[in-house]
């Protein structure tokens, strides 16, 4: 009697503890590897425009990848860091969509003189969820290059969407957000920039751990 007993007690732990997972990787509180390190690290990249940053992303911003870039205000250097990128898309004429953006981008600033193909879209959708839906609809197109959204805080649910469709669109997505605590989500790359200290931290990557990474002197917009 006393080893059925004890049989069903560590079945009902186990019970528990598998409960317990599902709760914690529903709220996005337990990170789930689905692709190798090897795998990732072969995706094609587009450079940050910041070697030492290519060097610690092995190569740059990976394609057909999720990417987070947090700030403490807007305009407050991330561009320059997609700067590579924004270039790329319009040498290969592939449109760049911006998405709920918190000011109207200055459109003959980002056209580039040596690529006259270079096409930005902006969408300015009525709420979060319509934004969400939004650059769903635009990656599983398949016909942008590029995809920014301006987004306050993206839920576990929500990342993973937007994580499985870019990587069948032949894009990559940014996610520009305030700075906010690091629980676990589905992205690829995310980093937390500090244009006032000229460094980003590296939050997360494929095969590395966390680190910061010291910038050349960004632009700045103050505040007032």
């Amino acid at each position: 009697m006393a080893s059925v007993r004890a049989r069903l007690e560590q079945q009902q732990d186990r019970q528990s503890a598998q409960q317990k997972l599902e709760r914690f990787m529903a709220q996005g509180k337990v990170w789930q590897g689905v692709h190798p390190v090897e795998q990732d690290l072969q995706q094609a990249t587009v450079s940050t425009g910041v070697a030492a940053l290519d060097e610690c992303l092995h190569g740059g911003w990976q394609w057909q990848r999720l990417h987070e870039i947090q700030l403490a205000q807007p305009f407050s250097g991330e561009l320059a860091l997609l700067r590579s990128a924004l270039a790329f898309c319009a040498h290969e004429k592939r449109p760049v969509f911006w998405v709920s953006p918190p000011a109207l981008p200055f459109m003959p600033g980002l056209a580039f003189p040596q690529q006259p193909h270079s096409q930005h879209i902006l969408l300015q959708p009525q709420s979060e969820a319509d934004a969400l839906w939004a650059v769903e609809q635009v990656l599983m197109s398949g016909s942008a290059g590029m995809v920014l959204l301006w987004q306050g805080h993206l839920t576990a649910a929500a990342c993973r969407r937007l994580h499985l469709a870019v990587q069948q669109s032949g894009a990559f997505a940014v996610v520009i957000s305030p700075e906010q605590s690091a629980e676990a989500r589905a992205y690829t790359t995310r980093l937390r920039l500090n244009a006032k200290q000229q460094e980003v931290q590296v939050l997360k990557r494929s095969g590395g751990w966390p680190t910061t990474i010291h910038l050349p002197r960004m632009p700045f917009w103050k505040s007032h």
